[in-house]
């Protein structure tokens, strides 16, 4: 990556570009988890350009390089949705930084947006398995009569 800072042109790699941003991250007294969440998701992030034998600098990764050769890729691998969106965070984290400090001319990540994360519809019981739940409750005892209640409870408010 070359920066200019006027009369000199400075050539960063990924890695020193991560360490100013872990830096960052430690002057600003982020918790230790999340500096180790950042340089793991980012490391990983590279790891699966190389995977993939594509040796772009910073500067010319763009959201194009991103959507097909990390989102698509970590998919067709089968990971979830959830640990996708994790690395794209950690991603944007780190290229919103890097733009703010302009160490790079254009933010990657700009217009990525986290995938969409379907809600599976748990199953609820049928009416025969709820009155069989009620007939194990032995109402002539306290426990009984006090799961019978609990069961009635958590029956009738939905929870």
């Amino acid at each position: 990556m070359l920066i200019s800072d006027g009369n000199t042109e400075i050539e960063y790699t990924f890695d020193e570009l991560l360490e100013i941003f872990i830096e960052d991250c430690e002057l600003r007294n982020l918790r230790e988890h999340t500096i180790k969440y950042y340089r793991s998701e980012l490391n990983a992030f590279v790891k699966l350009l190389k995977e993939q034998e594509i040796e772009l600098r910073v500067s010319e990764w763009k959201g194009e390089t991103i959507k097909r050769n990390v989102i698509m890729y970590m998919k067709e691998k089968g990971l979830k949705t959830v640990s996708i969106n994790s690395r794209l965070r950690a991603m944007r984290a780190f290229f919103n930084f890097l733009e703010g400090r302009n160490l790079i001319k254009s933010n990657p990540m700009k217009d990525i947006k986290l995938l969409r994360d379907r809600k599976r519809i748990v199953e609820t019981f049928d009416n025969q398995q709820i009155k069989a739940l009620f007939k194990a409750c032995d109402l002539h005892t306290f426990v009984g009569l006090r799961d019978y209640m609990i069961m009635m409870l958590l029956l009738e408010t939905g929870v």
